[in-house]
């Protein structure tokens, strides 16, 4: 488990619950034996570190790490690193998320940029913004798009919608911290998403396409028993929130704004990460 402690996908925190509540735990079944295969460097992967998983339309495993973005297709990883500071078409080494438009085309954020991936042609192309603060060196963190094709994306502090075919940008909100999650498959309507913030997460409520509130959770200690730096969150409903963090496991109600800790696993203290 410790190779997949970085892996930042939902899907990660059902297994861990799984791992916790199965009354036939995988654990316990002695006659059956789970094999792993490792993707490392040896292998081609450009460095152990993953940010960031893709599984694409056409079956190919997108891998984004610290240092480079690679895709595999079961036997052989590809590479894509960015050579020079000259090639500013290539996303930036350290991928932060990876997303898939209804083209098949792939939006790539980095710590340096933000790219759109051709497979047909196998080519990048840089989103190009007219904001100074986006000219160069830029973080985002690109994470859905609606049913108006448009494109929501976190850059360089705050959370944006990107019309593609105007060319225009539209500040929603800058309560966030680089990382937004949202539970629901894309091009609908947006109504929320969640963002992390430096510690805790700020649900943002969403209506007409506008930022209608942003209430914050285990951020401070003035306003909360507990204060938890969040990695990764699944929404189960509108009424739960798990929330994976240095605390461990968190379940949260934000109507009422009750939780529970889950922070032991076999009489272990876990961290949860993803």
């Amino acid at each position: 488990m410790q190779n997949l402690v970085f892996l930042h996908i939902r899907s990660s925190i059902c297994l861990l619950l799984l791992l916790i509540f199965s009354k036939q735990s995988l654990l316990a079944q002695t006659n059956k034996t789970l094999l792993f295969k490792h993707l490392t460097q040896e292998n081609g992967l450009s460095d152990p570190t993953v940010r960031a998983l893709h599984l694409d339309k056409d079956g190919f495993l997108w891998i984004g790490t610290e240092n480079g973005l690679n895709r595999f297709d079961g036997t052989n990883c590809i590479a894509y690193k960015k050579q020079s500071a000259k090639n500013n078409t290539s996303p930036g080494n350290y991928i932060t998320k990876i997303i898939e438009d209804k083209e098949g085309s792939l939006i790539i954020g980095s710590q340096s940029n933000l790219v759109k991936y051709d497979k047909k042609t196998d080519a990048f192309s840089l989103y190009r913004f007219k904001l100074d603060k986006l000219k160069q060196n830029y973080y985002s963190f690109p994470f859905y798009i609606d049913n108006q094709d448009v494109l929501w994306v976190y850059l360089a502090g705050e959370v944006y919608k990107y019309h593609a075919k105007a060319d225009k940008l539209v500040k929603i909100t800058d309560y966030s911290n680089g990382f937004q999650f949202v539970n629901k498959p894309f091009y609908q309507e947006l109504e929320q998403f969640i963002s992390r913030g430096v510690k805790g997460i700020y649900i943002n409520k969403i209506q007409g396409g506008k930022e209608i509130s942003a209430t914050d959770f285990f951020m401070s200690a003035e306003k909360s028993p507990v204060v938890s730096h969040i990695e990764d969150v699944y929404s189960q409903s509108d009424s739960t929130l798990w929330l994976a963090g240095d605390k461990g496991l968190i379940e949260l109600n934000p109507k009422t704004k009750n939780f529970k800790i889950f922070e032991l696993f076999n009489d272990k203290k876990f961290t949860g990460t993803a």
